[in-house]
C-alpha cells in the first residue's frame, strides 16, 4: 500500500521531513499543519451520523415515548397519526422536522462498543424508542434512548448494533414529540372559493350572507350589500385558523356562544365551527368543527373572527377609485365651488369664478375621496337630515369616473364625540360616520379660502 513516513521537524521547527515507500528515494518537506489530522483519535474519525435515512423513502415513523406509542404514516404526501384509540391528521411540517433532526444531528460521544450491561445505560428495556420505516417493504431502522449522563445527554444505541453512544438532549426533544405537538393545528379544511353562503348564529341574532351573481349580499337580518373584501378576508381567516392546543372534550358547563356554517352554491354544508362560552380561568377558548376531531383551544385574538357584527360585513366604502379612472370632482361648501378635472394622469383645479387651485390643493382633494368609508352607522332610514347637518352640508361633492354615472356624497356636522362627521351617499338610505381625520385636508383648504375671502374684503 502507498505509505507516507513522517520524521522529525526541520531545523526551523516548521515543516516535517517525510518520504514515500515508492522508488523515487526523495525526501520531502510537508507542512506542520498535518499535525491536526495526525492527532485525531479513532473516535474523531468515526462516522457520527445517528441514523442513515432517505427522506424520500420514509413511509412510517413510530415513536414510543414513556411506553406510549404513536404511529405516523405518510399517505400521498399527507401524514396521519394513529394512537391505540384514534386516528388524527398530522402536521406535515412538524413531522418532517423530526426527519430533518435525524438527518442533521450527530453523535456526541462513543461510550462503549461492546457493552456487557445495557441496564446501566437504561437501554436494556428502554421506554423511549424511535423507528423509521423506509420503502414498500417498510425496512426498519430503530434508535433506542436510555438514561441521561452527567452532561444532560442521552445514552442511545441502534437496535441493529451493539455500541452505545450519547446524543444531545435537544435531539431527543426534537424527535420524541407528544401527540398534540404533531397534530394538524389547522382547525378545518375547506375551499373558500366554493363557499356561496355564510350563516352566523349568536344567540337569537342571525346573519346570513350569500353570494349572488359573484357579489356578496347580506340576506338577514336585512337585505343590504356586503363588502366583498371583508367577506374574502373573513373566509381566508377561517380557512387558515389554527389552534394553540387541544382538549379531550368540551367542558360540561360550556354552551355554544357563536356558530358559523358555510355552504356551497347548492346549499350543501361544507364546514361548521362552534365557539363556546368564554373560559373562566385561562385565556383560551374551546372550538369544535366539522372535522370531528377532539375540541381545539383558540387564543383570545383568534376568536375575533367570531365577534364580527353586521356592520363589519356590510358595504361601508362610499367612495373608492384609482386616479387613472377619475375624470372630475366638484366640491361645494358655503358659497364656493371647487372643480378638479383631468385625463386620469394630469389634473388641474380652479374655484368657480375665482383663482386656480395649487397642485397641493388639487392632490389633497383627490386623495380625500379615493378611499372613504364609514367607521360606524348613525341611522338606517333617516327621516330628518337636519339632525346630522345634512340639510345644509359642510361639504357636498360630486365625483365622475370614466364610463360611470356621477355619484354625490354629503358630509354633515361633527358627531357628539367629535371623532367623525356624519355622511351620506346619494344612493344609500343609511347615514354613517366617517373618520374626522379623513377630512383634515379639506377642512384646511376651506379655512384657507375663507381667510382669503376675508382679506379681499
Amino acid at each position: 500500500l502507498p505509505t507516507l513516513f513522517i520524521g522529525d521537524k526541520n531545523p526551523i521547527d516548521y515543516d516535517y521531513y517525510a518520504y514515500k515507500n515508492d522508488n523515487d528515494k526523495l525526501i520531502y518537506l510537508i507542512s506542520s499543519s498535518i499535525e491536526y489530522n495526525l492527532e485525531k483519535s479513532l473516535s474523531d474519525m468515526r462516522d457520527r451520523k445517528i441514523m442513515e435515512i432517505d427522506m424520500s423513502k420514509i413511509k412510517q415513523i413510530k415513536l414510543v415515548k414513556n411506553n406510549k406509542e404513536l404511529l405516523l404514516s405518510k399517505e400521498n404526501d399527507n401524514w396521519k397519526i394513529k394512537t391505540d384509540k384514534k386516528e388524527f391528521k398530522g402536521d406535515s411540517s412538524r413531522i418532517e422536522d423530526i426527519i430533518t433532526a435525524i438527518m442533521n444531528s450527530r453523535i456526541v460521544d462513543f461510550i462503549d462498543d461492546n457493552p456487557k450491561d445495557l441496564a446501566k445505560y437504561g437501554l436494556k428495556e428502554p421506554e423511549n424508542i424511535l423507528t423509521v420505516y423506509e420503502g414498500e417493504d417498510l425496512s426498519a431502522k430503530t434508535l433506542l434512548f436510555g438514561n441521561k449522563d452527567d452532561k444532560d445527554n442521552y445514552y442511545a444505541k441502534r437496535a441493529s448494533m451493539p455500541n452505545v453512544f450519547t446524543v444531545k438532549n435537544q435531539f431527543f426533544k426534537n424527535c420524541m414529540k407528544d401527540l398534540n405537538d404533531l397534530r394538524e393545528h389547522k382547525v378545518v379544511e375547506f375551499d373558500r372559493d366554493k363557499t356561496a353562503k355564510i350563516e352566523i348564529s349568536r344567540g337569537k341574532e342571525k346573519i346570513i350572507i350569500q353570494k349572488i351573481k359573484d357579489k356578496w349580499q347580506i340576506i338577514e337580518p336585512k337585505k343590504v350589500d356586503a363588502e366583498d373584501s371583508e367577506i374574502t378576508t373573513f373566509l381566508a381567516d377561517l380557512e387558515y385558523l389554527r389552534c394553540v392546543d387541544f382538549i379531550d372534550k368540551v367542558p360540561e358547563d360550556k354552551k355554544i356562544a357563536v356558530s358559523i356554517k358555510l355552504y356551497d352554491n347548492k346549499d350543501k354544508e361544507i364546514a361548521w365551527f362552534n365557539l363556546y362560552e368564554p373560559p373562566n380561568d385561562i385565556n383560551q377558548y374551546v372550538l369544535t368543527t366539522s372535522t370531528g376531531e377532539t375540541p381545539f383551544l383558540l387564543s383570545q385574538d383568534d376568536t375575533n373572527l367570531f365577534r364580527k357584527k353586521l356592520f363589519d360585513f356590510r358595504k361601508k366604502v362610499i367612495s373608492e377609485y384609482s386616479k387613472a379612472d377619475l375624470e372630475k370632482i366638484e366640491l361645494q361648501f358655503d358659497d364656493k365651488k371647487l372643480i378638479v378635472e383631468g385625463d386620469g394622469e394630469n389634473f388641474e383645479g380652479y374655484i368657480y369664478k375665482g383663482r386656480r387651485l395649487t397642485q397641493d390643493e388639487v392632490d389633497n382633494i383627490i386623495w380625500s375621496f379615493d378611499y372613504l368609508k364609514f367607521i360606524k352607522m348613525a341611522e338606517e332610514s333617516p327621516t330628518d337630515l337636519s339632525k346630522f347637518g345634512l340639510d345644509k352640508p359642510l361639504f357636498s361633492v360630486q365625483i365622475k369616473l370614466k364610463d360611470k354615472k356621477p355619484y354625490k356624497i354629503l358630509i354633515g356636522k361633527l358627531t357628539d364625540d367629535s371623532k367623525g362627521y356624519y355622511c351620506k351617499h346619494q344612493d344609500w338610505k343609511e347615514i354613517g360616520v366617517i373618520d374626522k381625520d379623513a377630512l383634515e385636508d379639506l377642512i384646511n383648504i376651506k379655512k384657507k379660502l375663507l381667510e382669503e375671502s376675508k382679506n379681499k374684503k
